[in-house]
């Protein structure tokens, strides 16, 4: 038996990018402490010294998931490093501002993902485009390569990153699926302090603009499911 997996462990590889806010780890934690993921790699985005600290202690020593420290504070690259690092072929992307409602949902998710398929939580559209939500999005990691993984020149904050990975998914003929999670996203906490600057909607607007080039520059759309 391979290293780390054991009996009843769902074979995925969780990647969790995580900036700051040490009030997130309790929730965190409840999310996903019972749903016997064989990895969670928790990347830190060069969070301050007492939060990393916390993320070693109790995500790390208390929980078994393991801690990557980072030198900068980019969730594309996070993730990007999180798929080279993970062990399992099912990787699943998820934010740590994140609730559980009920168990089971990790095994849910992953007995949905199949070669060819993405699955996530939320099913959105914007800019005419149908996307699964990057707060919660699981493949194969052999899709999530031949697509190019995600677009890393988009800027941090990195909104609009994820429309853009699923046209690009759909132009290579990869499904959508959403999957009903007893999940709950509470959506833009690390970012909602710098929506009071200029700056991030600057950087907002740029995201948007790259988007538009690139659907214009000949990314498509295939036919979108739910399950």
């Amino acid at each position: 038996m391979a290293k780390g997996i054991g009996r009843n462990r769902v074979r995925a590889t969780i990647i969790v990018p995580w900036w700051n806010h040490p009030e997130l780890i309790g929730d965190f934690v409840e999310a996903i402490g019972s749903e016997r993921a064989d990895e969670v790699l928790i990347m830190d985005n060069a969070s301050e010294p007492e939060v990393a600290h916390s993320l070693d202690e109790l995500l790390g020593r208390r929980c078994g998931m393991t801690v990557v420290h980072r030198d900068s504070n980019s969730q594309l690259q996070a993730l990007t490093e999180g798929v080279r690092l993970a062990r399992n072929e099912t990787v699943v992307f998820l934010n740590n501002d994140v609730v559980k409602r009920t168990t089971g949902w990790l095994r849910t998710l992953t007995a949905a993902i199949e070669p060819g398929v993405f699955c996530g939580a939320q099913l959105r559209e914007a800019e005419g485009i149908k996307y699964l939500d990057g707060w919660c999005l699981g493949c194969k990691r052999a899709d999530f390569e031949r697509i190019g993984g995600y677009d890393l020149a988009f800027e941090e904050p990195a909104y609009w990153a994820d429309v853009e990975l699923c046209a690009r998914a759909q132009a290579h003929g990869i499904i959508l699926k959403q999957v009903e999670l007893p999940l709950h996203h509470l959506e833009s906490v690390s970012s909602r302090p710098l929506q009071r600057s200029e700056r991030f909607w600057q950087v907002f607007e740029r995201n948007r603009q790259r988007l538009m080039e690139r659907l214009h520059g000949g990314l498509g759309v295939d036919v979108v499911e739910q399950a």
